[in-house]
Order: structure tokens, then C-alpha cells, then sequence
């Protein structure tokens, strides 16, 4: 696993991008119009600077694989992130549907662990690399990162797939909460530190 530098910040938000185009949570967030793709864009460049900020963007060794993965410790940058997420909602989310993201949040945060964790915000391989490796490297170093700081890794995921992969690495669901009909959030952690 490498530390992404800023030289690494387009191709970070090409892999996640690519990643994450049909992800129910990804565009569950945004504003569902003919600026969709870039409204996906925004999100994924405002989770890309937030990572930065937190000090917490990686590439796999191949290049293939990206993730934003940060210690509680790290608080980014109060008014930047304020600015960021403003923009965020102009360009991504909408302001029509602030409301519904905040009372989303709301819920997610009541089901997110209490205790301190290396939370994973996003991880993917550009889909013309997965299933050569490059997610469960990075993702092997990611949890070996957590536990050198005694700390679990935790994630929330909207994909079937996703779960699988995650249980297959040491991780488990705790909880999972309905949003609606066909879409489910998990939230997972690692089995390390209950």
C-alpha cells in the first residue's frame, strides 16, 4: 500500500469513480438528473479532498486500487471541510434534498459504533483491474493499519457483493438498517475489537 500524494489525486478519483458508478449509497446521495455523472464526480472529489485532509488516501502497490480510510484522530480542517461540504451540496446533492440527507445521516450516525475506529469512507478497483487483487491487498493493509493503532476498521456497505468480500476478510455485519424497499446499509467492523 502506498500514501496517495496530491500528484495521485486524479487517478484516485478516476478509480473510485469508475468504482462507484452504479453503487446504491453513492447515488442514493445525489441528485438524480441528466448532470448525474457529474454530480458523482462532485461526491467522489469531495470524498477524495476530505481524505486528504484527514491524511488518510491510498493506492494499492499496482495502482489499481484506491481508498480513503482515516483515523478518528485526524479532524481534517473545520472551515475547509464546512466550504467543501456547501459545495458538495450545490453541485452534487441539491438543495432540494438536504433535508433528506440530514435526517439520513441522523439515522446513520445512530447506528455507527460509538467506540474509536479507522473508519474505510470508500474503497474500490477500477473495474477493468477487480478480481486480480489489487481491492484485498489493499484492503489486507488497511486492516493491518487499524490494528497496528489497536483499533477496528469499519465500514458501511450497500452491496450483496460487497458484504461477502468484507466476511471473507475478518469483517462482520453488526447491524443493518432497511432505508427502503431493496436497499440495506450494513455496517461492518472488524472482528478484532468487539
Amino acid at each position: 500500500m502506498q500514501t496517495a500524494t496530491p500528484a495521485h489525486r486524479e487517478k484516485v478519483i478516476e478509480i473510485l469513480l469508475a468504482s462507484f458508478a452504479d453503487n446504491p449509497s453513492a447515488n442514493d446521495a445525489i441528485k438524480q438528473d441528466a448532470k448525474k455523472a457529474g454530480r458523482l464526480r462532485e461526491l467522489i472529489v469531495y470524498a477524495v479532498d476530505s481524505g486528504y485532509r484527514r491524511k488518510g488516501v491510498y493506492l494499492s502497490d499496482d495502482g489499481n486500487a484506491a481508498a480513503i480510510c482515516y483515523s478518528p484522530k485526524e479532524r481534517g480542517a473545520p472551515l475547509r471541510d464546512a466550504f467543501a461540504l456547501l459545495r458538495l451540496i450545490r453541485r452534487a446533492i441539491g438543495f432540494g434534498r438536504v433535508g433528506y440527507m440530514l435526517k439520513k445521516e441522523k439515522q446513520m450516525k445512530l447506528r455507527r459504533t460509538k467506540v474509536p475506529m479507522f473508519y474505510l469512507f470508500f474503497l474500490g478497483t477500477h473495474p477493468q483491474q477487480q478480481g486480480k487483487g489489487s481491492g484485498t491487498a489493499l484492503l489486507n493493509d488497511l486492516i493491518k493499519l487499524a490494528d497496528a493503532h489497536s483499533l477496528p476498521l469499519y465500514l458501511e456497505t450497500s452491496l450483496d457483493s460487497n458484504v461477502a468480500f468484507y466476511e471473507k476478510r475478518g469483517m462482520e455485519v453488526y447491524t443493518t438498517w432497511e432505508i427502503r424497499a431493496g436497499y440495506n446499509v450494513r455496517f461492518m467492523q472488524t472482528l478484532t475489537f468487539e
